[in-house]
């Protein structure tokens, strides 16, 4: 509930206009970012369409490059600071450094950067919002990546691992486990991701 526009102050239920108008005058790129991941799951047929036709044109909209890589490394930051439980002799894969969500971060970041210059990309965040391995697939079609240090290996390196991640973490899930594993664990791609990390973002 806090996390809803205005917060702790805001209407509990927005009208699809008032919501269009938000995401694209005042809210935050956090809110950009989880975008992404959104979809309409219930309702009338007809609003669901509004929204998601909404979010593909927010998640569309041209960007300022700096002032997003900034954005997105800040939250990432304070994310980390809050919800990460790694110590010397376990790691939380979700939110450790070259961890999973740190994939996830990179994937946004890629998405809101770049969706408004590749069609066929566009068309992947309408058809997959909550998929950030077939984000990633998508965004092997850019021929490059302006002034980031970013590969094709690098992109498959992220998918690779984001892959190894997910079986991860389900596996500990199913057996009423927490993510939180040995610090040799995935060390390898968990390394990969924090170079990758360290090439977009600086």
């Amino acid at each position: 509930m806090r996390l809803r526009p205005s917060g702790n102050s805001g209407l509990l239920v927005s009208h699809i206009d008032a919501f269009e108008e938000y995401q694209k005058q005042q809210a935050w790129t956090w809110e950009h970012q989880a975008l992404v991941r959104a979809r309409a799951i219930v309702g009338h047929i007809e609003l669901n369409k509004r929204f998601n036709k909404v979010r593909n044109q927010v998640i569309c909209l041209p960007r300022e490059a700096a002032q997003l890589k900034m954005d997105v490394k800040q939250m990432r930051d304070k994310m980390r600071s809050q919800l990460e439980h790694t110590d010397q002799n376990i790691i939380d894969l979700k939110q450790c450094v070259g961890g999973l969500v740190d994939v996830e971060f990179i994937t946004q970041y890629l998405t809101l950067c770049y969706a408004c210059k590749l069609e066929n990309y566009k068309g992947a965040v309408r058809d997959f919002p909550a998929n950030s391995i077939q984000l990633l697939k998508e965004l092997k079609l850019l021929e490059n990546f302006d002034n980031i240090e970013l590969t094709i290996g690098n992109l498959e390196q992220l998918i690779k691992s984001y892959s190894h991640y997910l079986n991860e973490i389900n596996l500990s899930s199913i057996l009423t486990q927490p993510s939180k594993l040995n610090q040799d664990l995935l060390s390898t791609e968990r390394n990969q991701v924090k170079t990758i990390w360290k090439g977009v973002f600086g």
